[in-house]
């Protein structure tokens, strides 16, 4: 298993020979990633609103309103009844997307959990009244991404026209930034 960065994890095992294959791994920059968990009530939205009162079945929800920073919602208690002690409540996290500078990232716990709650409360998924606990937790380097413009055609065809050096390696990367190259070593190394 492995849960190394991308550029770090590919240069533990083979050096990569490929000079285009290279120049993506080196230039990777990594988006870090916030979630601000939130143990609620209740939900204002639901399944099948007429009649019977269903929470959403949805694992992850994304927000596409302008005026909040939340990227995604994860509804926890979907991916499994087992990750909420009690099942009367439900367990949220909110993702937001940024960077190290960035000020989101730089907020306390507490302002993001304040600002957490009164985005849920403005595209009205929730009451802030409903919100029983919350936690904070940071993650760096969450998502590998190359930097804008950088993968251009050439660059994609010879990565891809490459034989990747893990491909049939008995690898499996796990965490955030491992699913991005779980993706990455089976299309392109990286």
């Amino acid at each position: 298993m492995a849960s190394a960065l991308t550029h770090y994890f590919k240069r533990l095992l083979r050096p990569c020979g490929d000079v285009a294959q290279k120049k993506v791994i080196t230039s990777l920059i990594y988006r870090d990633f916030i979630t601000v968990g939130l143990l609620v009530d209740q939900l204002k939205v639901c399944d099948n609103c007429q009649g019977e009162r269903r929470p959403i079945r949805d694992n992850w929800i994304y927000i596409q309103e302008p005026d909040v920073r939340v990227g995604r919602l994860q509804v926890f208690n979907n991916w499994s009844p087992a990750m909420v002690a009690d099942p009367s409540l439900l367990w949220l996290g909110l993702e937001y997307f940024c960077y190290q500078t960035d000020d989101l990232w730089k907020m306390s716990d507490a302002e993001l959990i304040a600002l957490a709650e009164e985005e849920m409360e403005r595209v009205g998924i929730l009451e802030k009244s409903s919100v029983r606990d919350a936690t904070v937790i940071r993650v760096e380097k969450a998502y590998p991404r190359l930097p804008r413009g950088r993968m251009t055609a050439n660059v994609r065809k010879g990565v891809a026209a490459t034989p990747c050096p893990l491909r049939g390696e008995n690898i499996l990367p796990f965490s955030l930034e491992g699913l991005g190259i779980a993706i990455a070593i089976d299309c392109h190394c990286g």
